[in-house]
Formats: structure tokens, sequence, C-alpha cells
């Protein structure tokens, strides 16, 4: 006959066994070779989940990140870590932040924002959007020409300092870019 599928619906072993295709299904072997496998899969995750929670690089800064982190916006955030020069890690993280794209800084406080009240299916549509209008906006083909390309780690952003990006060009990345109904994503989450 060719295997499941081949000569029309695919079909389960239960369905196999009633339509009587004369083999025999043995559901407690099944179920028995299924808990061995379930089994011998926690043996090996439940260990890597203690690692990474035993070596969580952040802990040790946990307070520090709350505290600056929980500012109104990335402005309000890079000027409590520009106030905190006595703590290297908020200096270093100043450093960072002030070599990225202010654009894409801004847009990812408002996808963090926004992405907090969405599905998993939801979240990946906008991300898809984002993904878009980030090659879209210049400022990602900047980045990997001055890291990459040319390597020479100056990279002209769009917006060069935080001030200049406009609100209207932040929520222009929430904007899909298909036609309504059209989202390459949209039956994602469908049952």
């Amino acid at each position: 006959m060719g295997g499941p599928g081949r000569a029309g619906p695919a079909c389960d072993a239960s369905e196999a066994h009633d339509a009587g295709d004369g083999s025999r299904t043995d559901r407690h072997a099944s179920v028995s070779a299924s808990a061995d496998l379930l089994e011998r899969l926690r043996s090996i995750v439940l260990p890597l989940g203690r690692t990474w929670t035993d070596a969580a690089p952040l802990a040790h800064v946990r307070a520090t990140l709350d505290r600056h982190f929980s500012a109104i916006d990335v402005p309000g955030i890079v000027a409590s870590l520009a106030s905190d020069a006595q703590t290297p890690w908020a200096v270093d993280t100043l450093a960072l932040l002030q070599q990225r794209s202010p654009l894409s800084l801004c847009v990812t406080d408002r996808q963090l924002a926004k992405g907090r009240r969405l599905d998993l299916a939801d979240a990946f549509r906008m991300e898809l959007v984002l993904g878009y209008h980030a090659f879209a906006s210049g400022d990602f083909v900047e980045g990997v020409r001055a890291l990459l390309i040319d390597k020479d780690k100056q990279p002209r952003w769009r917006y060069a300092t935080l001030d200049e990006v406009p609100q209207a060009q932040v929520e222009a990345f929430f904007v899909s870019p298909w036609p309504q109904g059209e989202h390459p994503l949209k039956a994602l989450g469908d049952h």
C-alpha cells in the first residue's frame, strides 16, 4: 500500500487497526515506551534548567537592573544609568546602549510594553512586522555595515540621539505592511 498518507489521508495506529490493516497495536507497550522516553528526557533536561538557574548572569545585579529599567521610557533609563557612575554594571550598560540605534532602542521599549499583553501567536505576528520595518528603516543594515562589513564600528544611525526619534516613527514599526487579513502568519494559533 505505500506508507501512511500515500494513498489518502494519514491515520494513526488505532485508526489503521480499526480499518483492518492486519497489524495489531499494543496500547500498554506504547504508553510504557512513551513513559520511558519522557523519563529519559526529564533526566537530560531538568539538570540543564538547574544549571541555568544557578548560573544566572544577572542575579548579582538584579536590584540595580530593576532600579534603572523601571524608568518610564528609554531616555529615563539612560538618565538613570548616567546618574549611577559608581556602579560598573550601570556604566557598562550605559556605554552599550549609547552604541545602539536610538530608533531601535525606542522600538524595543515599545515592543516590550506591547508584547506583555499578547498571546504567543500575536507576538510572532508582531515580531514579523517589526523585522520587516527594521530592514526597511535602514538602521539594521547600517549596523551590519559598521560592525561586519567596513568594521569601523561607527554606525550612522537614522536618528543620532533618542531626542530626535519621533514617536510617530516608533508607532509606524507596529503597522503591518500587509493588507488586512493578509499577514503571512494570520493562521498561526488557529485550531
